[in-house]
């Protein structure tokens, strides 16, 4: 009777361990979706100030040979800043998101390895019911031998 109470209180962690371990997975899941969005949008980002950098030098070197020259060659160099700022932009959002995919990778190292130490528990819970049939099983054979040497 004991022995059925710990079993089925055994089965049922057994389920909670496999349903947060289903909940682990699809966090990650959506964590990993996240990064990627963040991505996407840096590089749309980048798209965008490159068109719009590429206005203002095509602008820049318009005026840069009228009489406003000084103007548009300033423009020319406003537009390369903003280009390069928005590499830097990309590149940060790049090594960000590649900071936080380590984190996640180890994240889930972590809980791979508290899977495996919760496995190795339950394999000794079950190593110990295990031997202690096997004595019940050696103590019912010893008692039936006696019963039989005595008549």
């Amino acid at each position: 009777m004991i022995a059925e109470a710990a079993l089925h209180l055994e089965e049922s962690s057994e389920r909670a361990r496999d349903g947060e371990r289903a909940q682990r997975q699809v966090r990650t899941q959506a964590r990993r979706a996240e990064i990627s969005d963040r991505k996407k949008a840096a590089r749309l980002e980048l798209a965008a100030t490159c068109i719009q950098a590429a206005g203002q030098a095509a602008g820049g070197l318009s005026s840069a040979g009228g009489t406003d020259a000084g103007k548009g060659r300033g423009q020319a160099y406003e537009a390369a800043g903003d280009l390069g700022g928005g590499i830097a932009k990309l590149y940060g959002a790049k090594a960000s998101a590649a900071a936080e995919t380590h984190g996640l990778a180890a994240d889930e190292a972590g809980e791979r390895l508290e899977d495996h130490r919760a496995a190795r528990e339950q394999f000794t819970r079950l190593a110990e019911r295990a031997v202690d049939h096997i004595q019940q099983i050696s103590d019912a054979k010893h008692q039936a031998a006696m019963a039989a040497l005595r008549g």
